[in-house]
């Protein structure tokens, strides 16, 4: 466990890692074996994820962004602008999309075919 991540983790929700350690119902002594290199199991880890809206690999230090959200700039407009489009528009885009469904599908299907 990335101990500081964690600390920065909960920091950002707006609590200390006191607090949110004993709001998950553990132990508060978890903290100094966090801090001394120890882990917490899975179900844990990932609660904490979750609840701090981290991924599992900034609490362990395996990533120095905690973002869960990986998709490029662009592709945050096209959702923003897919939500807003009316049922119709919504109708014209699924249609466009389709076609390169089912490209991608035919490529996967002629690759696993080569293999």
């Amino acid at each position: 466990m990335n101990y500081e991540n964690l600390k920065a983790a909960c920091k950002a929700k707006g609590t200390s890692l006191t607090a949110y350690v004993e709001s998950i119902g553990l132990d508060t002594g978890n903290t100094g074996r966090w801090r001394h290199g120890g882990n917490p199991s899975i179900p844990v880890l990932v609660r904490m994820a979750n609840d701090l809206e981290v991924t599992t690999d900034y609490l362990l230090g395996r990533a120095d962004n905690p973002s869960r959200d990986t998709a490029p700039p662009d592709e945050h407009w096209l959702v923003k602008a897919y939500n807003r489009a009316s049922d119709d528009d919504k109708g014209i885009v699924n249609l466009a999309l389709n076609k390169y469904r089912e490209e991608a599908a035919l490529e996967t299907h002629m690759v696993k075919r080569a293999i």
